[in-house]
């Protein structure tokens, strides 16, 4: 039984279209998009002059864009690699990413996604390749192999984009896009991938060329492909490339993705002997094909509206297919519309399959049927006055009699492979459960800075103008946009993020200068011990996170019994807590919830810092006590310490200056940065220290809202009345490592925590300048803190220790109610933790509510120019390429002929030429590898063998993989050269 199949995206590059939507106005418009050359422009590209004068010379191509560019940094690609690979693979490729984002599949899934393709005859090689020995030299045979051979076409395809599922060759001539669909539907329905791309390419090189009319060939002797009309006689060459993405409408329908027509049934068989020669088409073949795939359909002919035919415009191609159509149809009740793209853009050959297929599955889409342009007065050798089919000289609404469209796409291939497709229109896409109005983090990233931008240009550009694209189920919410960018697209390396409350906001949004990420990321949570105002701080996370609701709900359970408070209410609705023992757990509740929501993102902290009473949760969130006992030592400090009778001052100066104005009464309670310090004591002898230092041109303030001198002797009256409930917690193996204020080293994973340590945490001073500078030296630039506590105390203080610039502070909560809507500083926080280079669960309940995948902007490939130009036009015609067969032994680089020397420096600079000469690369930093410049294993042996020949000694291939950089290559080299006496050694 034929499995349904959606096709829910595609890419393309087709003459005057590179995108769904210009190919669809164009076909609505009803252009033809060939192109008509000048003889200036044919002889500049290589014609004989004396061929352009000739009478019988067309100058007319179907032709396209970008065959020369391409955008190696995003795919991978070291420069004499892309020079030497045939643009059919490299245009494919493109296409291939472009129909995955369209889709909504670009980004990390779980999904296996297997492709399906084929390419047509290759061109490139004896033109542009062949005249240039020492670039095939340079190469190799077997990187010229995998470079042009149509069996690396998939492969290519699935290894540079990831795909895992299964990669095929498909070659069936012109049939060979539309046939690779079918086999890609069989795939899917025999669970062998669950997404699968399926398209053919072709690129008939130089683009700038013309043909040679001869009569009854398949060639139009004017430049105009005019199906099924009285004048028709012969098609145009066309170059391009069509490739759909393909999935069970089962799944399709269940992930919500956007569906724009359904493969309903489809076959695929040859002519066999039934025909006139092996070049001829067949009307047995032909007729058998489509009955065939109507058959798999389990529909009858006359539920078929519309036809999308092979349409050659050759006497024999239409007569046969028309015979063929009427076999099948002729019975059937009704009239049928028959159109044909090739008069729009050419025959595309390999991709031409795919590209008719799009072509009905967008006129399913938009019920709207394009003309058949060219079009005027019907071929009386196919009697279509009969009725039973129809062809449009000017487009209509489709609208079908018992209101389902159904269409058929037909392919057929010179020596007889046909396939045949039934496309049904997609289901209704479902009502959207609810539209979404909150804000939403609208993430952005590429593979530079400048495409990051550029990003940014598109999507704004998409939202200003209302463009939705092309997609079922309604205009683009932001919710939409947001869902697709977060989970259809990759996160690169350069990154921009920013909330969104709506679109006109959107259109209007500076995303500012991309964030360079890094790989080694260390996001670290910081728990801050005290805030003025933290009532209020969290309205609205309850409502939107259920985590943070649950987290405040434990939190309350073992708070709300010893202080009588309700937590809920007061997280939910504000209100200042009536106590200080109260407004301590209150801060204690919302960094546990925070702790445990950003946990549920998938932001998962190398380290945990606290600062005095933040050290608690710090220590449950790390594992060293449970929720109820570090609830309970929270209850217990605050209201024993706040029986001492005093107070703390915040001071605005270094250690040195501060200790000589201090009274006997009075001590450091904290040291948090060169100048910033905490003082504990009576309130009568700070606030005259704070006279002092007001005097002394320093800053200070008592800190009204904490009752205690915590971290002082004035506690040691109370300190074994709060020992009696440290001795009662139990403490476990701590899970994440934990910077101590204490010590201010780091208390490693897996080490325990006991009560004396909460004993010497009230007693002794916060060390928080030394554990803060133990944690930036530990993580260094990688450091992402992330302050779960109101405000930005902690992120400021730590920026004070950061003498290189590397901390980037991120703010969970407002500093205070108002300051900003909780719900979108958090979002904010979260979108500048992903732009850090931290990982997201972009999932996790609450994160994106509401949103479906929908098309928008590709990728701005920043292409350049990597080519090789004939040598010479004289030299063209008849040649054929060099036998690509495999040497016995890769062949050595040719390099300056550099003496090997004793001297490392003499070294680096003759494997900077072999790596010159196996990239292609002019530049090459220290820190760039053999790979990130496009090196693959082939490449490698290749410069395991130049070295071989330029010092005499075999490199390992594990040296060259574990430090693939010049100075890495230089130190394995010299140190095979002192094994081998080559190199004395003269340590």
């Amino acid at each position: 039984m034929y499995e349904p199949v959606a096709i829910i995206g595609f890419g393309l590059r087709l003459p005057g279209a590179s995108s769904g939507t210009e190919f669809w106005n164009n076909l609505v418009a009803g252009r033809e998009s060939l192109t008509r050359f000048t003889a200036a422009e044919l002889t500049a590209a290589g014609a004989d002059p004396r061929s352009v004068e000739d009478d019988s010379y067309v100058p007319v191509r179907g032709v396209v864009p970008f065959v020369a560019d391409l955008d190696i940094g995003f795919f991978g690609l070291a420069p004499l690699e892309a020079r030497i690979t045939d643009p059919q693979h490299r245009v494919f490729l493109e296409c291939a990413y472009e129909a995955l984002e369209t889709a909504g599949y670009a980004g990390e899934t779980p999904y296996r996604i297997g492709v399906f393709a084929g390419a047509g005859v290759d061109t490139y090689l004896p033109r542009h390749v062949a005249p240039h020995p020492e670039v095939i030299r340079s190469a190799g045979q077997m990187a010229m192999n995998i470079a042009h051979e149509k069996d690396y076409l998939a492969t290519r395809v699935a290894y540079r984009l990831g795909l895992t599922g299964p990669a095929l060759s498909v070659q069936t001539a012109c049939s060979t896009s539309l046939a690779a669909v079918h086999l890609a539907a069989r795939a899917l329905g025999n669970a062998e991938a669950d997404i699968m791309l399926a398209g053919g390419v072709t690129i008939d090189l130089p683009q700038a060329a013309g043909y040679f009319y001869r009569p009854h060939d398949i060639l139009s002797p004017d430049g105009h492909c005019r199906t099924f009309d009285a004048r028709a006689c012969g098609t145009v060459p066309g170059n391009g490339a069509a490739v759909v993405v393909l999935k069970r409408l089962e799944d399709a329908l269940r992930d919500d993705d956007v569906v724009y027509a359904v493969l309903a049934g489809s076959a695929v068989n040859n002519d066999g002997p039934r025909k006139a020669g092996y070049t001829t088409p067949s009307v047995p073949g032909q007729t058998d094909v489509i009955r065939a795939a109507l058959d798999a359909a389990r529909l009858s002919p006359g539920a078929v509206q519309y036809i999308e035919t092979h349409g050659t415009a050759t006497e024999v191609g239409d007569t046969t297919e028309v015979e063929s159509l009427r076999e099948v149809f002729g019975e059937a009740p009704g009239s049928r519309v028959l159109g044909a793209l090739k008069p729009n853009i050419g025959h595309v050959d390999t991709a031409a399959g795919a590209a008719g297929l799009i072509k009905a599955a967008l006129a399913l889409h938009h019920g709207h049927l394009p003309p058949t342009i060219n079009f005027s007065t019907p071929n009386p050798a196919l009697k279509l006055e009969d009725g039973r089919f129809e062809v449009l000289a000017s487009g209509r609404r489709w609208d079908a009699a018992d209101g389902q469209r159904v269409c058929g796409v037909s392919s057929f291939g010179i020596g007889g492979t046909n396939a045949h497709v039934v496309l049904v229109e997609a289901p209704a896409r479902r009502p959207r459960l609810r539209t979404s109005a909150d804000p939403a983090i609208v993430p952005i990233s590429a593979r530079t800075a400048t495409a990051t931008s550029a990003v940014a240009v598109r999507l704004l550009g998409m939202a200003a103008a209302g463009d939705s694209r092309p997609a079922p189920g309604g205009p683009a919410t932001l919710a939409d946009i947001a869902f697709t960018l977060q989970r259809g697209r990759p996160a690169w390396e350069h990154r921009a993020a920013s909330v969104i409350g709506d679109l006109t906001e959107l259109s209007a949004t500076d995303f500012g200068l991309p964030v360079r990420t890094r790989p080694d990321t260390a996001p670290v949570f910081l728990f801050s011990g005290t805030s003025r105002r933290s009532a209020g701080a969290a309205a609205g996370l309850a409502d939107r996170f259920p985590v943070f609701d649950e987290a405040v709900r434990e939190c309350d359970a073992a708070l709300r019994p010893a202080l009588g408070v309700d937590f809920v209410n007061l997280v939910r609705h504000g209100g200042e807590p009536a106590s200080f023992p109260q407004a301590q757990a209150l801060i204690f509740t919302l960094q546990c919830a925070m702790a445990r929501l950003l946990d549920s993102f998938g932001i998962e902290p190398a380290n945990v810092l606290g600062h005095s009473l933040g050290e608690y949760a710090a220590a449950w969130y790390a594992g060293g006590i449970s929720l109820a006992d570090a609830a309970r030592l929270v209850v217990a400090r605050s209201e024993i310490g706040g029986r001492v009778p005093d107070g703390m001052l915040a001071a605005f100066a270094a250690p040195d200056v501060v200790t000589p104005l201090l009274t006997a009464d009075l001590s450091i309670a904290a040291v948090n940065g060169p100048s910033s310090l905490a003082v504990s004591g009576p309130p009568t002898s700070l606030a005259a220290l704070a006279q002092r230092l007001q005097t002394a041109g320093h800053k200070a303030h008592l800190l009204a809202h904490i009752e205690g001198a915590f971290h002082s002797p004035r506690v040691d009256p109370v300190l074994d009345q709060f020992r009696a409930h440290t001795d009662e917690v139990a403490h476990h193996p701590l899970r994440v490592p934990m910077i101590s204020t204490v010590t201010g080293g780091t208390i490693p994973a897996g080490a325990r925590l006991d009560g004396g340590y909460w004993v010497r945490h009230l007693r002794q001073p916060v060390r928080f300048q030394q554990a803060g500078t133990r944690l930036i030296e530990e993580t260094g630039a990688a450091l992402v803190p992330i302050e779960l506590g109101p405000g930005t105390m902690l992120t400021q203080l730590l920026a004070t220790l950061d003498t290189d610039g590397v901390v980037s502070p991120v703010a969970a909560l407002p500093a205070a109610p108002g300051e900003i809507d909780p719900v979108r500083g958090l979002l904010q926080a979260v979108a500048d933790v992903w732009c850090a280079g931290v990982a997201v669960r972009w999932d996790s309940p609450g994160l994106q509510r509401g949103g479906r995948r929908t098309p928008l902007p590709t990728y701005p490939f920043e292409r350049t120019r990597h080519w090789l130009d004939p040598v010479s036009p004289e030299a063209v015609p008849e040649q054929q390429p060099p036998p690509l067969e495999l040497e016995p032994e890769p062949a050595a680089v040719e390099t300056d002929a550099v003496p090997p020397a004793d001297d490392d420096t003499q070294v680096v600079a003759v494997l900077t030429t072999i790596w010159r000469d196996l990239l292609g690369v002019q530049e090459i930093a220290a820190e760039d590898t053999f790979f990130s410049l496009g090196g693959q294993s082939l490449a490698a042996v290749r410069l395991i063998a130049a070295v071989k020949q330029r010092f005499g000694v075999t490199v390992p291939l594990a040296a060259v993989l574990r430090d693939p950089t010049i100075a890495g290559m230089t130190a394995a080299v010299q140190s095979k050269r002192r094994e081998t006496g080559a190199l004395m050694d003269s340590r």
